[in-house]
């Protein structure tokens, strides 16, 4: 693997925190840096899959694919001095094997990590009115299953169990129940499999036998960024004030 020369810096979050909308902004204020996504690799996969399936180890594959070639790209530009922002989502759709296999990539690389953090009240509602204006504008691509959404929530965090991990919020077994509400639509009908992922879901958050609990995340950033009460523009220069002091 070619030296890095560029500087990365991967902006990590569940779908709709607001990660697009903060790297435009980024990208605006820093010319320097070269934008990459892992929607532009991995949506056409996304749609071709829709239209004629495949069984999911053939799909997880063809992603597999396209995440190295994403990899590949990056290693290039980076040894030819380019800067880049990642946009990506490390938990994939494989949990913390998409997690581990996205960080071997990423470590050699000495690129800095930022959270961006959304609580799921409010993830939920993004995702819903992305989704409707989706279909309003025929535009199946930008659409995102709330299936994916809580299985990465659930993945990338976790109930806070030593006093030096950071707290990111209170978290309620209501509020994710209310969350599994809104995806039992996508099961059409089939109750066994939506009790099978809500019983998965509190269990990977701690919420079994807890009612509410202080979240944290399950992998260490180097900064975090909330864009619960902040807007995209407002992230964008917290972030790029925090990029300047790490020169």
């Amino acid at each position: 693997m070619k030296r890095a020369n560029g500087r990365l810096v991967v902006l990590d979050g569940v779908s709709s925190a607001g990660k697009s909308s903060i790297v435009r902004e980024l990208l605006y204020f820093n010319k320097t840096y070269k934008g990459i996504a892992i929607d532009d690799y991995g949506n056409p996969i996304f749609l071709e899959q829709q239209k004629n399936p495949v069984p999911r180890d053939g799909f997880l594959s063809k992603l597999g694919a396209a995440e190295q070639k994403m990899f590949h790209e990056i290693s290039q530009l980076l040894a030819t001095g380019q800067n880049i922002i990642l946009d990506t989502v490390l938990a994939g759709l494989q949990g913390i094997e998409s997690i581990e296999r996205n960080l071997k990539f990423l470590n050699p690389f000495n690129g800095i990590l930022i959270l961006i953090y959304c609580p799921l009240g409010i993830l939920v509602q993004r995702l819903l009115a992305r989704n409707k204006k989706a279909r309003e504008q025929n535009r199946p691509e930008d659409e995102r299953t709330l299936t994916h959404a809580l299985q990465q929530f659930s993945v990338m965090y976790k109930r806070r169990e030593h006093h030096n991990e950071v707290v990111l919020g209170q978290l309620s077994k209501k509020e994710v129940l209310d969350a599994c509400h809104e995806v039992l639509p996508e099961f059409k009908g089939d109750e066994d499999v939506f009790a099978n992922f809500k019983a998965k879901i509190l269990q990977n958050l701690g919420l079994l036998d807890n009612e509410t609990m202080p979240i944290t995340t399950r992998i260490p950033y180097n900064f975090i960024v909330s864009t619960a009460q902040r807007s995209s523009h407002d992230c964008a220069l917290i972030i790029e004030s925090y990029l300047k002091e790490r020169k």
